[in-house]
Parts: C-alpha cells; sequence; structure tokens
C-alpha cells in the first residue's frame, strides 16, 4: 500500500501534465486542491508506465538525450528552425522502447508490481463531469453557426443551460459548482465565438450578425444560471426562495458593489463596469454634441435592462483618469456640479423619461487629484427600458454582455423582454 507521500508525488505529477478543464476555478485557487487530491487518493491504482521507467531511466536523463538528439533543420542563411531532422534513435530511447514492450507484457500476465501502479487523473469522476461540461459549452458555441434564426434561441438557451447545470450537479466538491457558473458567465465566450468564426471558412459572411445571435443567445442563457445560483444561495443559508429573492445578477449583488472608485478603475471594464471620457463633449469635433451624450445613455439604458453597474465618466478605457475638467469647460459659469448634474437630469429625462431617475445615483470623486463622476445603477428597472436614438427620433433596446452594450432588434428585444421579467 502506497503512503500518502507518493500518492501526493504521482498527484502532483499528473496535476502537472494533465490540466482539468476549467482550470483557472479548479486548480487556480488552490482551494480545491485538498478535496481532488482526497478524490485522486482513493481512485484505483492501475499500472502506470512512467513510474516503472523512472526505475531504469532518470528524468533528467530522459531530458537530456532529447536536448542532444532532438535535431532540428535550419535555413542556410539563419537559425530560424524550419522542421526537425530525421536523426537516428538514440540508445536512451531504444531502451526506453524496449521497456515499454516489457512493461506491456507484465500487464498483460497480470505481475506488476505494486510500486509500478499509480493514479490517472483522468479517472477522476470530477475530471470527467468537467469534460462533458466543456464539451456542452463547445457545442453551445457552435449553435449559432448551424441555427442563424433566433426564433429557436430561448428554447435551446435555457435546455443548453439546464444540461450544463445538470452536470454541475454531479460535482461532489463544495462550492464548484457556484464558482463554475459564475466563471462560465463571466468568461469571454465572445472572443472564443469571433475566432470559431474567423477559422470557419463558411461563415464568412454575416460575421456582424452572428456576433450579435451569440450575445444574445449567451444573455438567454445567462438568465438560467443566475437563478440556479440564487438557488443554491437560498439552500446554503436554509431560508425559504421565497424569503430570499436577493437577485445575484445585480450590481449590488456583486464584488464590484463594495469597491472604490479607485478599485472600479482599477478593475478596469467588464459587464459592471464602463468609462467614458465626456458627458458631452465629442471628442472628434471637441465640441458640444450628440455623439457623447448618446454613448452615455447607451451604457445606462443597458444596465437598466440587465441588472445594474457602474459607469466612470472623467475615465479613458485604458483606465487613465482625465477628469472632468472637458465638461467643466463646455458648461455655463456657475458652480460645476450642479450644472453637470442638471445636464445628466436633463439627458435622462430626454431619452428614458422622468420615471427611471430614482434608479440611478451620481456622485463625484476625486481620483489622482482630478474629479470624476461615478454613477451606479444598482439593479435591473422593474420595467424595459428603451432609450430614444441619436436623434430622439425612434427608441432601442440596450442590453450589456461582458463589456459592451448592444441593441436588440425587435424580435429579439421581445424574447429578452419574456424571459427577462416574465
Amino acid at each position: 500500500m502506497k503512503n500518502n507521500a507518493s500518492i501526493q508525488e504521482d498527484f502532483d505529477h499528473e496535476l502537472a501534465i494533465n490540466q482539468f478543464p476549467f482550470s483557472e476555478v479548479v486548480t487556480g485557487s488552490q482551494k480545491y486542491i485538498p478535496f481532488l487530491f482526497e478524490e485522486f487518493s482513493k481512485l484505483a491504482p492501475r499500472p502506470k508506465y512512467r513510474l516503472y521507467v523512472r526505475d531504469f531511466v532518470s528524468d533528467e536523463e530522459w531530458e537530456k538525450d532529447r536536448a542532444e538528439n532532438r535535431g532540428y533543420t535550419h535555413t542556410s542563411n539563419s537559425r530560424d528552425i524550419v522542421a526537425a531532422n530525421f536523426v537516428s534513435t538514440s540508445d536512451l530511447e531504444l531502451k526506453v522502447r524496449e521497456l515499454h514492450n516489457e512493461f506491456r507484457n507484465k500487464i498483460v500476465d497480470d505481475v506488476v508490481e505494486e510500486n509500478h501502479l499509480g493514479r490517472f487523473i483522468k479517472d477522476m469522476e470530477t475530471f470527467k463531469v468537467l469534460t462533458s461540461l466543456n464539451l456542452e459549452l463547445d457545442h453551445f458555441k457552435k449553435y449559432v453557426l448551424e441555427r442563424p434564426d433566433i426564433n429557436h434561441y430561448n428554447n435551446y438557451a435555457r435546455a443548453a443551460a439546464r444540461k450544463m447545470i445538470a452536470l454541475t450537479n454531479k460535482l461532489r466538491i463544495p462550492g464548484l459548482k457556484s464558482d463554475l457558473l459564475k466563471f462560465i458567465i463571466d468568461m469571454n465566450t465572445e472572443n472564443d465565438f469571433k475566432l470559431m468564426l474567423w477559422l470557419n471558412s463558411d461563415k464568412k459572411d454575416g460575421n456582424d450578425q452572428l456576433s450579435r445571435n451569440f450575445s444574445y443567445l449567451k444573455t438567454l442563457a445567462d438568465e438560467v444560471f443566475y437563478d440556479e445560483i440564487d438557488y443554491q444561495s437560498t439552500l446554503q443559508t436554509k431560508i425559504s426562495p421565497i424569503k430570499s429573492r436577493s437577485d445575484p445578477k445585480s450590481f449590488k449583488n456583486s464584488k464590484y458593489a463594495k469597491m472604490t472608485c479607485q478599485q472600479l478603475i482599477q478593475q478596469g471594464e467588464g459587464k459592471f463596469i464602463e468609462f467614458k471620457r465626456t458627458l458631452r463633449i465629442d471628442l472628434e469635433t471637441n465640441k458640444h454634441g450628440n455623439k457623447a451624450k448618446q454613448a452615455v445613455a447607451k451604457t445606462l439604458a443597458a444596465y437598466l435592462n440587465s441588472g445594474g453597474g457602474a459607469l466612470l465618466i472623467g475615465v479613458t478605457d485604458n483606465k487613465e483618469v482625465i477628469g472632468l475638467d472637458i465638461d467643466f469647460s463646455s458648461i455655463k459659469k456657475g458652480d460645476n456640479h450642479d450644472n453637470f448634474k442638471k445636464n445628466f437630469d436633463e439627458l435622462i429625462s430626454q431619452k428614458f423619461g422622468s420615471d427611471y431617475h430614482h434608479l440611478i445615483d451620481l456622485n463625484f470623486h476625486t481620483v489622482d487629484e482630478k474629479e470624476v463622476c461615478l454613477i451606479i445603477v444598482d439593479t435591473k428597472s422593474p420595467t424595459p427600458v428603451f432609450s430614444k436614438d441619436e436623434t430622439n427620433t425612434s427608441q432601442e433596446f440596450y442590453i450589456r454582455r461582458q463589456a459592451s452594450t448592444i441593441a436588440l432588434k425587435v424580435n429579439e428585444a421581445v424574447n429578452y423582454i419574456h424571459s427577462y421579467w416574465p
């Protein structure tokens, strides 16, 4: 029977060569490592070729032999590698091949010694569940390529999300399920999808629309994940779901709600954080215009439709604090703060109507000796919010994705509203 030290060594080696799916969550924080080791130590040991060869060839010997005998082909005028040479097999490599054959025969004859038995991470139930979950997520990303008609998205998104939740229900490590669902919600699957489009030569046309479709599909699935996280939270606190309907989708229940203005800037833009340089000055013309105001209105409308967020004015996309001097200098003389707030209130009334002022909080803060404006939307609006376009002639419906604001088409908005305000 192997002792814990040898099992630990085997486990560490397995972790080094076999990365868990969703490794950022599973092994990144280290908090789940003890649970993983406990599960690993309970696995039935199997013949392990590495443990047999190690009795005859050390890792250092093998690495040195590979370095000396791998061989490369170079161009005539440089050291740039073109391809590996076909070099003769080294004596050590021949020896390792013989050991492999010997060990295979030992397995067949069932005479493998106990010290050559080891465990494999891929035998762990946690590894298998995570692999299946990763596969389901991959299928989810590809769905839009196969079905561009968004009328099918609502049912599919919910079914796919529930299937992924069912897989996470098989996990036996406390807290891992919730962390995985939160990770899937926050992960930048949009970039993965865009890469998939780029690699798929048959889908070059209409890529922008397909990306929009995917954002819409992901939003629908996230709603199911959020509801599951909320339900799990009520179970953990042993409070009736009827009495505890806190909305984990909301900014006020996120980690960002407790951050200072400086910390929000350091965090950078994301689902709950957005930066704008000015409230009312179009930087292309350096004059008072509608473009800057429309950008602010779009973000706030998306926050109101998607669970809230923080908008910082006077900060660039790359986190540089430039302050509010540009806006202050464009406003008539008087109290800068008071006039800024009046301009902001006029914008909200013009774009949304006066019913939403109480959902939006505005304050000024000093960061790096410069003033910035921090606007907070705590949670989603009790009713859908439509915002007027730049010309104030028509209305648009915006939602928030991972680090962007998108406008939904009429049929997309209808489906979203139906699922978000049932």
